[in-house]
């Protein structure tokens, strides 16, 4: 449920962007608090990483955004990617592809 409003705030509140943004941070967090923070590395990769790659292609001219903020991106784009990269591992855990496995975990097997 947590997932379906991160696009409900996309569609609802696209033309606010700092209304936006402080409902997305805040479904942020707590997307982040119910999977015990264990995804916080992969947010922020997919948070930054995904806004860098929507700017190349703006600038290449793909396509563009209605309210551009920042560079071409509305100010609120890195916490959609964020909180889709939850959403995304989530689903795929959910159908048994990956697993999480700690640095700790990885060691412990190695030695084996």
């Amino acid at each position: 449920m947590l997932y379906i409003g991160t696009f409900t705030v996309v569609v609802l509140y696209w033309r606010q962007p700092f209304t936006a943004l402080a409902l997305l941070i805040g479904l942020s967090i707590v997307l982040n608090a119910v999977t015990g923070w264990k995804l916080i590395k992969m947010y922020v990769v997919c948070a930054v990483l995904g806004p860098i790659s929507e700017i190349i292609c703006i600038r290449a001219g793909a396509w563009h955004y209605g309210h551009p903020q920042f560079l071409g991106i509305p100010i609120w784009l890195p916490f959609v990617w964020g909180n889709a990269s939850i959403l995304f591992f989530e689903l795929a855990e959910q159908f048994g592809h990956i697993k999480i496995v700690s640095v700790a975990q990885r060691r412990s097997a190695k030695r084996r």
